[in-house]
């Protein structure tokens, strides 16, 4: 017996041309998928080298830093004096706020400049009177001029200079004077590009406007025909921050601006470039790092150690001291309280 089955029907019904195009959309997704697959491990290969190739250039880097290192604290002095060997009167690194269509730099003439660290070591010193003495006395930051301290550090501040996170600070500690005295504000920050008005050079503008008794300045890192401020460090040392890690700290500012406009320096409570050596810490107890809170009962070595292992953006403390002794061989540069 027979029987009558309905043939079964083919997978791909249609026309020749029908089924040729679903082969050939098989076959792009088939490529699609090893395309993707290939992709896909290219790019962990390429991020494997590129992450193998940056261990091995921080590597080199600690070497080669490592090599420069002067007892684990400072780096070797390689490269050529970044300030001018006689005063000019006049630091183009710092401009007049509010910006102007033709910005005016940073001039004053001084005979005599004292430049006051914030080092716990003014205690108990009794420098007050001599500080004062000088015609112009540089202030570092929010460094506070309150009777109970006038005995060691002074009273007189004619030029301050403000790094960019001291400043809401400082607007603070102005509100609560009924007097505002005159003095010249220099604000530095790295990032401030003028003519460009960011968060720093805003509030800049706003203290100029509320206390016109102050000249605000502002830094200008990138001045036509000089090079950067953020390279006069590099170029003392002899390498590139990218190597070295290093940031300008206030005090730096203060030094250079003082090299611009002051005949001859005198410097309160700088610690020199040896104090802080492994040797010489056993032989005397730190310094506080400040002699007014919060950092009053922070050791000065530790904080200058704490910034030292920074791997970017930090201040080269015990090196920028370095960098200053070198200075004092050629400029009329003295440091006292500690005398060295």
């Amino acid at each position: 017996m027979v029987c009558n089955q309905t043939p079964a029907k083919p997978l791909f019904s249609g026309s020749v041309l029908s089924r040729k195009f679903v082969l050939f959309l098989m076959y792009i997704a088939e490529k699609f998928k090893l395309c993707r697959i290939l992709f896909s491990r290219s790019l962990s290969f390429s991020f494997t080298l590129s992450i193998c190739f940056i261990l091995l250039l921080r590597t080199g880097i600690h070497k080669y830093q490592n090599g420069l290192v002067v007892n684990g604290t400072a780096y070797e002095l390689r490269g050529e004096i970044s300030v001018p060997m006689k005063p000019n009167y006049s630091c183009p690194y710092f401009t007049l706020i509010p910006p102007a269509t033709n910005p005016k730099s940073y001039q004053r003439k001084c005979n005599t400049c004292a430049i006051v660290s914030s080092s716990g070591r003014l205690l108990k010193s009794k420098s007050g009177d001599v500080i004062d003495a000088a015609e112009c006395v540089f202030r570092i930051n929010n460094a506070s001029t309150e009777v109970k301290y006038q005995e060691d550090v002074g009273r007189k501040s004619s030029i301050r200079i403000l790094s960019s996170r001291g400043l809401d600070e400082y607007f603070e500690r102005l509100s609560n004077e009924e007097i505002v005295k005159p003095e010249d504000i220099l604000i530095w920050d790295a990032n401030i590009r003028l003519p460009r008005l960011d968060r720093v050079t805003l509030k800049a503008i706003k203290l100029a406007d509320i206390y016109p008794s102050l000249k605000v300045y502002i830094l200008q890192n990138h001045v036509r025909g000089l090079p950067s401020f953020d390279t006069f460090i590099d170029r003392e040392v002899g390498l590139s921050s990218t190597l070295t890690g290093s940031s300008c700290s206030s005090g730096f500012y203060a030094m250079t601006v003082a090299a611009y406009i002051c005949d001859s320096i005198a410097v309160y409570g700088m610690s020199s470039p040896e104090d802080c050596f492994e040797s010489n810490l056993k032989k005397r107890p730190q310094a506080p790092y400040h002699y007014q809170p919060p950092y009053d009962t922070i050791g000065e070595c530790d904080m200058y150690k704490s910034r030292w292992k920074r791997s970017i953006h930090g201040h080269r403390f015990m090196t920028e001291h370095m960098i200053f002794k070198r200075w004092s061989k050629h400029r009329q540069i003295t440091f006292r309280v500690p005398s060295w």
